[in-house]
């Protein structure tokens, strides 16, 4: 914004920006929000992009068809916040990882590096995503038979986090300059009972949360808001969905298993001040993805036995299933439009 009224002409220099953001401050809140909403769009697009990587163009499509309709995805696109920032970078991040899980080369290797360094600098709970990487780096090593094999992998994982590691302490050396006492802080984070801040909209439990004693408990407080961000029916089609690919021993989903369960834990197990529903949105685009997958390999199954148009209006069925639990929540969301911020 600075370079572009400085050459428009509009501002001489700091000083004048600086009283041009005092009497125009809209201006930057505008910005920041129609661009956050773009990261969110293009997200939408990564996702398809890993979906169709990772299941066929019909799991691709599904997974960014529930992530475009996802109520908190679209509420915390509209706001010139972190976090859909967050996502948009760990998205690529998962994309190169599935390449290099494909046997991709060393420059999938600096390019996951590259996303996972900016996701870290955007937020740093998307330092989590470190766990999916070493499990990868454990599933490979587990097979490889020669110390040569063994020494470029190794090489190349190094690569990865040296270049992730580069550009988090270029990018935000107030991570590096207190690493000691942030993790010293983040220890206590679990052993500190607090009520739920009901400071924002979207950090306030539901009545039914309430109720279940959700605003002492953490953990069941991110739980009910899972409940509301992806609905009850989603939830059991990820369940069935994740247990048919444990059972077939698809390493890519336990890849995607270990960073929702582990970041799940940790942020249910942090301060009050933290808890805000805004915070399942990294997890959520892997939910769809590994339902989208779940979906399109049972329609690819049963439209061999009872045909495919069959097939096709029993899935639409589901469909609405799915996305009504989503629409509901939506009023909701609908709601913390019209707050006065």
């Amino acid at each position: 914004i600075f370079l572009l009224l400085y050459v428009t002409g509009v501002i001489n220099g700091v000083d004048a920006f600086i009283d041009y953001y005092i009497r125009h401050e809209h201006v930057f809140y505008f910005a920041g929000r129609v661009t956050i909403a773009l990261f969110g769009l293009l997200s939408v697009y990564i996702l398809y992009q890993l979906g169709k990587m990772y299941g066929g163009r019909t799991t691709g499509l599904m997974a960014a068809f529930f992530l475009a309709l996802n109520p908190l995805h679209i509420e915390n696109s509209h706001y010139a916040t972190v976090d859909v920032l967050m996502v948009f970078f760990m998205l690529p991040a998962w994309v190169y990882l599935y390449k290099i899980f494909k046997g991709g080369g060393q420059a999938d290797y600096v390019k996951a590096g590259i996303f996972f360094g900016l996701s870290v600098i955007t937020k740093l709970p998307a330092i989590l995503f470190l766990i999916p990487l070493l499990l990868f780096y454990v599933f490979s090593v587990l097979e490889i038979r020669t110390l040569y094999h063994f020494n470029r992998q190794s090489r190349n994982m190094f690569i990865l986090l040296f270049v992730a590691g580069i550009l988090t302490a270029v990018g935000e050396p107030g991570y590096v300059k207190g690493m000691r006492g942030t993790l010293k802080s983040t220890l206590t984070l679990f052993s500190e009972k607090q009520a739920i801040d009901p400071a924002s909209p979207t950090s306030t439990p539901s009545p039914a949360a309430l109720q279940s004693g959700a605003a002492g408990n953490t953990y069941a407080y991110y739980f009910d808001a899972l409940k509301k961000d992806v609905g009850i029916p989603m939830l059991m089609l990820f369940a069935v969905a994740l247990i048919f690919w444990v059972v077939k021993k698809d390493r890519f989903a336990y890849l995607m298993l270990s960073f929702t369960v582990v970041y799940l834990f940790i942020i249910s197990g942090t301060t009050a001040f933290w808890h805000y529903q805004r915070y399942l949105l990294p997890v959520s685009p892997l939910i769809f993805l590994i339902s989208a997958r779940g979906i399109s390999e049972a329609a690819d199954r049963l439209a061999v036995s009872f045909g495919a148009q069959r097939v096709l209006f029993i899935a639409g069925l589901f469909a609405a299933l799915v996305i009504f639990p989503i629409y509901a929540e939506a009023i909701q969301v609908s709601r913390s439009f019209g707050l006065p911020n």
